[in-house]
């Protein structure tokens, strides 16, 4: 939201927003407090690892229903 207020406030009318170089350098980004850049951190650990336990839980229900599928027409 920050961002977008400073590039309305700097547009200077156009429809099509364009920045200078020198805007883009003044440009202030808010810093989050180091208490919340770990909670993110930690939430994007977590999620990672979630996304790899899924990835691994599918790849093991196939495995299985291949396995079912072989032994109901008697490939096995």
């Amino acid at each position: 939201q920050v961002g977008q207020m400073q590039m309305k406030r700097d547009s200077g009318g156009s429809i099509i927003n364009h920045w200078k170089i020198d805007q883009i350098k003044n440009l202030e980004i808010p810093l989050l407090t180091h208490d919340t850049q770990k909670k993110i951190e930690n939430l994007c650990c977590e999620s990672f690892s979630k996304r790899k336990q899924a990835k691994q839980l599918l790849e093991e229900a196939k495995h299985k229903v291949e396995e079912m599928i072989e032994k109901e027409a008697g490939v096995k």
